[in-house]
């Protein structure tokens, strides 16, 4: 097996020095491989030579033609490395590495476009999913709607029961009011018409000796007082209880 050409038979091959040779191997010793760009040390710590594989040759022969077009060394190191626009360092190498170069590309490029078709794949999913969660979320924003209607209207209902009661409530009480205000102004008159009734005098007399007192007379019976005087009468001995009922 060939260990790679010397840098005569390479400097041949690209048509140049070995001193040119040695110079693009230094400045694009980064594309290129170990045994060209850092030589082995030979027996004694001596240096050993380089040794360039046909890659290694066909990355200066590109290098070489980048050159050749006007760029620096350092826009062409830019340019293999794929960092500027324009024409790809691949359009420069020889048909062999550029064959080869393709098929990498090209699996590249597929392996790329099948990872964005999957990609975008998912973000459809993603966004039927999102569709389904907000049309969900808009459902149950107008089931709350519904149903914060139905609570503000039994809300309204309860508060006018309560008006509806506290004013019945209102009417009792002034009707009670108004009964005690009659009741009050009853007792009252009966009790002033109790206050103007005559009181019938004591006897002072002093009993007749039983000789010259005259024979007992039969005493009448006593007339009957009104009943409108003995239902005052009756009236007038529960006024506590009417002076209770009305503390209340």
């Amino acid at each position: 097996m060939s260990a790679g050409l010397r840098p005569a038979e390479a400097a041949e091959q690209l048509g140049i020095s070995t001193a040119t040779l040695r110079r693009w191997a230094q400045q694009f010793s980064a594309f290129l491989a170990p045994a060209a760009a850092h030589p082995a040390s030979g027996r004694r710590g001596q240096r050993g030579h380089r040794r360039y594989s046909p890659e290694d040759v066909a990355t200066l022969a590109a290098c070489g033609r980048l050159l050749a077009a006007g760029l620096t060394f350092e826009q062409a190191r830019a340019r293999l490395g794929g960092q500027e626009g324009g024409v790809s360092a691949l359009a420069l190498l020889p048909d062999a590495a550029r064959e080869t170069g393709g098929r990498e590309m090209a699996a590249f490029f597929s392996d790329t476009l099948h990872s964005l078709t999957n990609s975008q794949e998912i973000v459809l999913s993603n966004q039927q999913v999102a569709r389904q969660l907000l049309g969900v979320v808009l459902q149950d924003n107008f089931n709350l709607k519904e149903e914060n209607t139905r609570l503000r209207e039994r809300m309204l209902e309860t508060e006018r029961a309560l008006f509806e009661l506290k004013r019945e409530m209102d009417a009792g009480r002034s009707q009670e009011r108004e009964r005690m205000r009659q009741m009050e102004a009853q007792l009252f008159e009966m009790q002033r018409r109790l206050d103007g009734l005559p009181t019938a005098p004591a006897s002072a007399r002093l009993p007749a000796p039983a000789m010259l007192a005259p024979a007992p007379a039969v005493a009448a019976p006593a007339p009957a007082p009104p009943a409108d005087l003995v239902a005052a009468a009756e009236t007038f001995r529960r006024r506590s209880f009417w002076d209770w009922l009305r503390g209340r």
